[in-house]
């Protein structure tokens, strides 16, 4: 059964390769984009190059931006163009970003090895009865679309979850202080003769408050984004 890529020097290969289709995944939301991409002739400036598409509709892609590296073997970096059709706000953007972030550090960034653990890269299959692509990776774990696989086998296509990551550390607030006591009533002293003077009152210091900060995320990457 296909299974999602394991580690990123399997799978920048294939997403390099010249005309992939993958699926990205969120083991913490269940969300998924997924893109194309595919290789264009070599830019004098920035090298080797692959167009981007995003999936935004059944069989409909739209350009997202520039992939661009040194050579192929090399993690690239994504580049919005002029005829990108999403901002650097864009989700699919971010994802991306975030993705090649994580690949790029995979060998040296704990951080990185938790943030490429916490998604998955499913690479595209085709169905085994009609031939159309298919993306969502319960169907691509089982080579079948919902309706082929409903014709073929008789029953609903099983659903494939995306392996459970652990929950994010949650910031820690600021304990409440305890009351301060209040002070024992001091009786004022009789006034002497002539103008009375008021007595001045003792201010009571303000309990001490111990800040804890929260602990640096392990999952967000350079991008800032968190998958």
């Amino acid at each position: 059964m296909p299974t999602p890529l394991s580690t990123p020097s399997v799978a920048l290969p294939l997403l390099l390769a010249g005309d992939c289709t993958f699926t990205l995944v969120s083991c913490r939301t269940g969300t998924r984009y997924t893109f194309t991409v595919t290789a264009t002739k070599p830019h004098p400036r920035f090298g080797p190059g692959w167009f981007v598409k995003t999936l935004v509709a059944p069989d409909q892609y739209a350009y997202l931006g520039m992939l661009t590296a040194p050579n192929a073997t090399t993690v690239p970096r994504l580049r919005l163009t002029q005829a990108s059709t999403a901002t650097a706000t864009d989700p699919r953007v971010k994802g991306l970003t975030w993705l090649f972030d994580a690949m790029r550090q995979y060998d040296t960034n704990p951080a990185a090895v938790a943030a490429w653990e916490a998604c998955e890269v499913w690479h595209a299959d085709t169905c085994a009865r009609c031939g159309r692509e298919l993306t969502d990776p319960s169907s691509i774990a089982a080579r079948l679309g919902p309706e082929c696989y409903q014709h073929v086998h008789g029953t609903t296509r099983p659903t494939v979850a995306p392996t459970p990551v652990a929950a994010p550390p949650v910031a820690v607030e600021a304990a409440p202080a305890a009351p301060a006591e209040p002070a024992p009533a001091v009786e004022a002293p009789a006034p002497r003769k002539g103008r009375a003077k008021a007595a001045k009152a003792t201010p009571t210091p303000a309990p001490a408050v111990e800040v804890v900060e929260a602990p640096a995320h392990p999952m967000r990457g350079p991008s800032g984004f968190l998958f």
